[in-house]
C-alpha cells in the first residue's frame, strides 16, 4: 500500500496532515458500481478503526476518493490486507452489495430511458403508466448491470403491454 505522499509525489502535490497514512483503495466519478460497491465493503469492514476518506480533485477523473488508514492501527492493517488479498483472488468483495448498487443502476437507466421515450411521444403519459412501463420493462431484461440500457423497442413493446392491461391510452 502507498501512502497518500507518496500517491502524490510524480502528478500532484498533497498538502493534507495524514501524508504517512495508507491507502487501502480508491474510487473516481467515474468508477464503476464494482468500484464503488468494493469501496463501501471496506469501508464498512473498517468501521471502528481509524480510517477517513480524503478526496482530491483532478483533471481528468474530476476527483478521487482516497480511503486511507492509519499505519498505526494495525486492525485497520489487517483488514486492509485481507481485503487486497481478498481482491487479488476475486474481484469482488460483497456480491450482495454489488448487486444492489447494480440494480439500482439499471433502475435509474431505465427510468431515464423510459421518460425519454415518453417525451418524445408528444403525450404527457401519467405517472402510474410511467412507473408500470418501467416494471415491464425491467421484467423483460436480458442483462440487468450498470451499462444495460433499454432500446426504443423494448419500451414501445412494454408500453403496448401496459396499455392492455390498463385497458384505456397511457396518457392523462
Amino acid at each position: 500500500m502507498n501512502t497518500m505522499a507518496q500517491e502524490h509525489i510524480h502528478s500532484a502535490g498533497y498538502w493534507g496532515e495524514r501524508t504517512d497514512w495508507l491507502i487501502v483503495y480508491a474510487v473516481t466519478r467515474d468508477s464503476s458500481t464494482l468500484e464503488r460497491a468494493n469501496f463501501q465493503a471496506i469501508e464498512r469492514d473498517l468501521a471502528g478503526t481509524r480510517y477517513t476518506i480524503e478526496r482530491s480533485g483532478h483533471w481528468a477523473v474530476g476527483w478521487v476518493d482516497y480511503l486511507i488508514i492509519d499505519p498505526t492501527d494495525t486492525e485497520a492493517v489487517e483488514i486492509a490486507e485481507r481485503a487486497q488479498s481478498r481482491l487479488e483472488d476475486y474481484s469482488i468483495l460483497d456480491e450482495s452489495l454489488w448487486s444492489e448498487m447494480e440494480l439500482e443502476a439499471y433502475s435509474q437507466n431505465v427510468e431515464l430511458a423510459v421518460k425519454w421515450w415518453a417525451k418524445r411521444q408528444h403525450e404527457t403519459i401519467t405517472d402510474d403508466a410511467l412507473n408500470r412501463i418501467m416494471g415491464a420493462v425491467a421484467e423483460r431484461a436480458r442483462e440487468i448491470t450498470e451499462d444495460a440500457w433499454p432500446d426504443d423497442a423494448e419500451i414501445f413493446a412494454a408500453a403496448l403491454e401496459v396499455r392492455r392491461k390498463l385497458g384505456h391510452p397511457l396518457h392523462a
